[in-house]
């Protein structure tokens, strides 16, 4: 296994999911303003987890370069990173479910 393809998968993914949120964000200007504050503040705390998490990457990319990491060690924070990525890929898509409901719901709502 290649450390510096999975982290750059990882970096991938915690990118282009940053994007998405920046684009959900763009998209909710014309929801009811208590609404959209409720949406930016849930995808706000999301997006705050997906930089927590580049971080962590960018923080285990810079050890992999250096010669004394221990093959056992990246393992286990790589390990580590894949159970945070997984956590927060659950956690995002319960939360774009609720925030999915809540729109449809303003949308019947304002109908």
């Amino acid at each position: 296994m290649d450390i510096n393809a999975v982290l750059t998968g990882l970096a991938i993914v915690v990118t282009l999911l940053l994007g998405m949120f920046a684009l959900v964000k763009w998209a909710i200007v014309e929801i009811n303003r208590g609404l959209q504050n409720q949406i930016i503040g849930r995808l706000e705390l999301v997006t705050k987890s997906i930089e927590k998490l580049d971080l962590e990457v960018e923080q285990l990319r810079r050890e992999v370069m250096k010669d004394y990491v221990r093959k056992d060690d990246w393992l286990m924070n790589l390990q580590g990173l894949e159970r945070k990525t997984d956590e927060l890929r659950r956690d995002t898509t319960s939360q774009l479910s609720e925030l999915k409901d809540l729109i449809i719901e303003n949308f019947r709502n304002n109908s």
